[in-house]
């Protein structure tokens, strides 16, 4: 990254030493030509006099410099060196003074000094058609020199498509150059429309941004430039100094008011002058400066605006939530301004907390003051804040809050605010309270409320009552009685418990007292006699079932009501399935329980496998029976659960229980291995054709070692060909060999491809060939084995062709030889404007017969903006989605032609919106 930044570094002061040096100011791209004329050079009465008639101005720094250090890379033919003072060159410069009207006049330089400061128009040949451009209207004096003669093509390109770059240097002082791009698709028509017409020429800012002009067939001007200044502000009352700024010569200045603008100037006719504004100023005014340069009848005016910004001391206003402040409950404070639109930028501070925020909260009563300052000075507004106390509140009673039925109590309530809400609704200081509950009273001001609780008991008259009052105790059982009061009581039995339950075994009559404060309450329970519990026992009939049998099920013993786990309900039930059977019976003193377990015995079943059986050539085969029994009985004699048979026929086991008897059987076939007999229509082909094979024997399908499974097949590779055939018993196999003559026709070129015109050498690496023709794609043919290089003039894709065969079979080879018009490369601009107006909107890097390419754009400080491997796309000035600042940045680009070559740049980049 140091070495980058240094780099970075290095790009700003070449910037700051070319601006110093010299800098480019037009280029005249799209020269006229008059028609006929006497070109001395070409000694013929008509010539074409643009590329001798192109123009470049440029403006020199603080020192002056020598022609004979100059050197200029054209965006297209070479740099012929610039002439020195003669009487050819001498003699255009005294025409051209001849026909100036205004206050122009060209000078040639003396000894090659290019004197400092001064504006110096470049002609691009001594060959010069003077007659093609006026100079009637030059308004400027400059120095003109003229690159020798020998170039006479365009040096330039005139509408079309792609960008050119310009870039010229002097050897001394170092580092001395300059470059400008211009896009050839953007050159302007005289009539401003895009478009081709003599005239297009580009003028540039001392950045490099181009502007696209045509000014017809003058040469080109030096227009008259005023900057009126920066943009300013100034407080009601108060003055402002403007100064504005030219590098040409003018006749007068003027400075005036735009509409709405009420002040005045002092003086009106100088660069620098006083601005007082008037009583109707206010917010932003624009001020506009001309200037105006009279030459012999020409008069030329050009002006140039500032804005200036009318301030006022702020007028805050403020405002509050709420006037006074409770505790815990602060009022939030803002200002606004009366004349907000006429302050500018400002800054707060709130007194006595010095907060600088926009709004603040306070929770103390007090005076609070705003101070809103801008550049012209402090306005101040006061509010006064004031305060509540919250509320409080209790209640006291008249007597207890806790008393039996039938009484009552009085609640007072006691607040600082005077105003009483209570649960019940009342709004009274005082109530009066008869059953139990709970109280709220609620006291309230502006800041909030306050409430208070109170609890009232109300203690019953008692009740009671048992739980069961009249119940039966079976032999050798206990039962439980329970006492429900509907209050907190004391409990005393008629057996001396002072529980609220009891456990009695034995008949007879319970009684419970209950009391309490208020009073008491007494109540009898009834135990009677009730008898004993049941006993009972289960028989079946039959005890074991076979399959759609079922068993009836019997209970014997004590009476009640009957439970099965069937679900039955009756003394007895029918069952069709083995398992455990419970049964129960109840009566008032209890329950009891039996049970009886039924069996089943499965009917027989039987299978064998595998279902079809095939004996191959006497060989044995095992036969499998599978069954619920193990008695098994083959028609063999065989009493085992597998057998191996030999023979044909059917073969049948059977096995038996007391619930049946179940038989399965199957049959045994014979078979043989199939015979395969193979031919071929030919047992010798040539490279790519087909010999037919032909089976017979077996059945289809066949398994082929070429995947085809019919009875025939063709090869077009020869080798040896093999055929299967499967049935039950296996696979029988059978295999031929066809034979392959061979001849392999096989050509090479190099090079493969090139930039025309372009000789190929050919190498025959054909083999198993007798005879051999050669078609070369460019006309030329030959047949003999070796051939001589071959040389292609046209551009364009062609395809050779070699034809080889030995008497009996024939091949073919071709491969395609590629000719290019012109070397690889890339052009790269180095300045482009992202402004939405489609013109040099994107940063675009055009290339030929490109394969491989990475251009990656970084800002001063190193950091990465774009980065792209596709030519076709371009950089539109973001990153991240957001537009960048103008400014100097700086590409590094890596690119491989077709040729393999690796090209590699790197270079400032100008971007201006």
């Amino acid at each position: 990254m140091k070495s980058f930044i240094a780099l970075v570094v290095l790009v700003c002061l070449s910037f700051i030493s070319k601006a110093q040096c010299f800098e480019i100011e037009s280029i005249l791209v799209d020269a006229c030509t008059p028609g006929t004329l006497n070109c001395s050079n070409a000694g013929v009465a008509t010539c074409n006099c643009e590329g001798k008639n192109e123009m470049i101005r440029f403006k020199i720094g603080n020192t002056p410099l020598n022609v004979s250090n100059l050197s200029i890379n054209w965006p297209n033919n070479s740099f012929q060196g610039i002439s020195p003072v003669n009487a050819t060159t001498t003699g255009y410069v005294n025409a051209i003074n001849s026909t100036i009207v205004n206050c122009g006049f060209l000078l040639q330089p003396v000894a090659g000094v290019l004197p400092a400061n001064k504006r110096v128009l470049l002609i691009s040949s001594t060959d010069f058609c003077s007659s093609a451009n006026s100079f009637a209207n030059l308004t400027d004096t400059l120095i003109v020199i003229f690159q020798n003669a020998g170039n006479y093509q365009g040096h330039f390109a005139n509408f079309g498509s792609g960008t050119r770059t310009l870039s010229m240097s002097f050897s001394s002082p170092s580092g001395c150059s300059d470059a400008v791009t211009y896009d050839r698709a953007l050159l302007i028509m005289q009539n401003g429309t895009i478009g081709n017409q003599d005239g297009a020429a580009v003028e540039y800012s001392p950045s490099g941004t181009p502007t696209y002009v045509n000014y017809g067939c003058q040469a080109p001007f030096v227009p008259l430039v005023i900057d009126a200044g920066p943009n300013k502000t100034i407080c009601v009352g108060g003055v402002q100094t403007l100064t504005a700024s030219t590098s040409n010569a003018y006749t007068f200045v003027n400075w005036s008011l735009s509409t709405g603008a009420t002040g005045s100037f002092s003086p009106t006719n100088s660069l620098t002058t006083t601005y007082t504004p008037g009583a109707g100023d206010n917010g932003t005014i624009e001020l506009y400066c001309s200037l105006t340069k009279i030459c012999g009848t020409q008069t030329i005016t050009t002006k140039d605006s500032v804005n200036l910004t009318v301030l006022q001391t702020p007028q805050p206003v403020l405002s509050t939530t709420s006037n006074s402040v409770c505790v815990g409950q602060p009022a939030t404070l803002s200002y606004s301004l009366n004349n907000a639109s006429s302050t500018g930028t400002t800054s707060v501070v709130w007194l006595p907390s010095n907060a600088t925020t926009p709004t603040i909260s306070v929770n103390t009563a007090n005076i609070y003051t705003i101070q809103v300052t801008n550049s012209c000075g402090v306005g101040s507004e006061t509010i006064s804040i004031g305060s509540f106390p919250n509320p409080t509140v209790n209640i006291t009673a008249n007597g207890p809050t806790q008393f039996c039925a039938g009484g009552s109590v009085i609640l007072t309530a006691n607040s600082n605010t005077g105003n009483y809400m209570w649960s019940t609704g009342a709004t009274t200081q005082t109530i009066s309270v008869n059953t139990s509950t709970i109280v709220t009273v609620t006291s309230t001001n502006s800041c909030s409320s306050a409430q208070y609780v109170q609890s009232v008991s109300v203690t019953p008259l008692p009740t009671v009552s048992v739980t069961p009052s009249t119940t039966g105790l079976c032999a050798g059982q206990s039962v439980v009685l329970q006492a429900n009061s509907n209050t907190t009581v004391t409990y005393t039995w008629s057996t001396s418990a002072n529980t609220n339950t009891i456990s009695v075994n034995a008949p007879g009559n319970y009684i419970i007292d209950v009391s309490n404060n208020c009073g008491n309450a007494s109540a009898t329970a009834t135990v009677t006699n009730t008898g004993s519990a049941p006993s009972i026992s289960a028989s079946s009939n039959p005890t074991v079932l076979c399959s759609g049998q079922t068993a009836t099920l019997s209970l014997s013993g004590s009476t009640g009501t009957y439970s099965w786990s069937n679900g039955a309900t009756t003394s007895t039930t029918t069952v069709s399935n083995a398992g455990v059977y419970t049964a129960t019976v109840t009566n008032s003193c209890g329950t009891g329980t039996t049970s009886i377990s039924i069996s089943a015995l499965p009917t027989p079943t039987i299978s064998v496998s595998p279902s079809t059986v095939i004996v191959c050539n006497g060989q044995p085969e095992i036969i499998t029976a599978t069954s619920n029994q193990s008695n098994f009985n083959w028609s063999t004699g065989a009493i085992t659960n597998t057998i191996s048979v030999t023979t044909s026929g059917v073969k049948s086991v059977s096995v038996s229980n007391a619930c049946g008897i179940a038989v399965a059987s199957v049959t045994v076939s014979q078979n043989t291995l199939p015979v395969l007999n193979l031919s071929a229509s030919s047992l010798t082909i040539c490279p790519n054709g087909i010999a037919t094979l032909t089976v017979t024997g077996g059945s289809v399908p066949y398994a082929w070692s070429n995947t085809t499974n019919t009875g025939s097949v063709v090869t077009s590779s020869g080798g040896v060909v093999t055929v299967s055939n499967s049935n039950s018993c296996g696979t029988a196999t059978a295999s031929i060999t066809v034979n392959v003559n061979p001849v392999n026709a096989s050509i090479s070129a190099s090079p493969n491809h090139g930039v025309k015109p372009v000789t190929i050498n050919f190498t025959n690496n054909s083999t198993g060939g007798t005879s051999y023709f050669w078609d070369f794609g460019n006309g030329n043919s030959t047949n003999t084995q070796n051939v001589s290089p071959q040389t292609y003039t046209e551009e364009g894709n062609y395809t050779v062709y070699l034809i080889v065969t030995n008497g009996l079979c024939v091949d073919t080879d071709s491969l395609i030889i590629t000719v290019y018009n012109e070397y690889p490369g890339i052009t790269i601009p180095n300045v482009f404007t992202p402004n939405g107006d489609s013109a040099n909107d994107v940063f675009k890097i055009t290339g030929y017969n490109i394969v491989e390419f990475n251009c990656v754009i970084f800002d001063r400080w190193g950091l990465q903006m774009y980065s792209s491997s596709d030519i076709t796309k371009g950089w539109d000035g973001k990153s991240n989605g957001k537009d960048v600042t103008d400014g100097n940045y700086f590409y590094l680009i890596n690119a491989k032609d077709i040729d393999g070559i690796e090209i590699k740049k790197q270079g400032p980049l100008l971007l201006i919106r």
